[in-house]
């Protein structure tokens, strides 16, 4: 079996001949088709080993009317975007039918380095007869475009070639732009940049109104609950430190008698004011009168039956 395996002949591509070349007539053949082209001495770096660009770069063939090979060469990624050169929409405009002559230029200025030099393309329409011409490019353009100003700019070494590409590639652009799909070309593809804008993507698909309303009442709701609960957890917490507050009461009780010793005191009617609070604190002195039975604190002075500590009985000393 294994050699029998060995022995039958691989698919072939259904390939078909027609004045473009060669063209695959089903998708297997269009993939088969370019595996042979990715695999191939002529296939540039970008298309070398990758059957992607290669399938690409067929439907591109088919939809163009052009060879494979003619796009190969002159279709190029600038700012992940495609672009062609001019020379390849030049020559989608002088054979697309649409105009009777191939593309004409018309020159202003002696010198290209006159201020005055332009150039603009312009052809017949084969429909109408209509003389269509497009826009002038000129220097006043070029430098506000600052088509110039960027490094290894072509402008600066080859300005006469540069006018004439950049007057046919906005010709064709302009009265024919279905014949290059809106690519641009090349040259003004890399001096016009590309602006990275950040986005954010969400997730969460759009609420419905109902889940809207849903959302408002349930916040309005918190809102009201939470100054609710706020008030409990305080009455917690007092009843914890009850023992922590009551002991520095009797450390803050010299305070007043800190207020005479500064410089800004009042006249000498405050002072008897304050003298009579440190009387209750000689009490302690005079020998306890009552006590508790269960945290067996001691007082000069009968409280009450309960103590105010631990609620605990008061009873009298013997």
């Amino acid at each position: 079996m294994a050699e029998n395996d060995k022995t039958k002949p691989e698919p072939k591509a259904a390939l078909a001949m027609t004045s473009r070349g060669l063209e695959p007539i089903d998708i297997e053949g269009t993939y088969r088709f370019a595996n042979v082209i990715s695999k191939s001495d002529f296939a540039t770096p970008m298309y070398k080993n990758n059957e992607a660009n290669c399938m690409i770069l067929l439907d591109l063939q088919a939809r163009m009317g052009v060879p494979w090979m003619m796009l190969m060469q002159h279709v190029y990624i600038v700012h992940e975007r495609p672009a062609l050169d001019s020379t390849l929409s030049t020559a989608l405009v002088n054979r697309s039918g649409q105009f009777k002559d191939p593309l004409e230029f018309e020159v202003e200025g002696k010198d290209v380095r006159d201020k005055d030099y332009r150039v603009r393309a312009y052809a017949t329409r084969t429909s109408t007869g209509k003389v269509l011409y497009g826009p002038w490019i000129d220097w006043q353009l070029v430098r506000g475009e600052g088509w110039d100003a960027k490094a290894g700019s072509k402008w600066k070494s080859m300005p006469d070639q540069m006018f004439h590409y950049r007057a046919a590639s906005w010709f064709q652009r302009r009265f024919c732009p279905e014949l290059t799909m809106g690519m641009m070309e090349v040259s003004e593809a890399e001096e016009a940049g590309r602006i990275i804008v950040e986005s954010k993507v969400v997730d969460e698909p759009p609420k419905k109104t109902a889940d809207r309303v849903k959302d408002h009442f349930t916040d309005t709701k918190k809102k009201v609950d939470e100054p609710e609960e706020k008030p409990a957890e305080k009455t917690k917490t007092t009843k914890k430190t009850t023992r922590k507050k009551d002991e520095p009461k009797a450390e803050t009780k010299p305070e007043p008698e800190k207020e005479p010793e500064s410089p800004t005191a009042g006249p000498a009617v405050k002072p008897p004011d304050v003298k009579p609070e440190p009387e209750p604190e000689k009490e302690p002195e005079s020998p306890p009168t009552h006590k508790c039975l269960r945290c067996e604190r001691t007082f000069p002075k009968p409280t009450g039956d309960t103590c105010p500590f631990c609620m605990g009985k008061i009873v009298e000393l013997s």
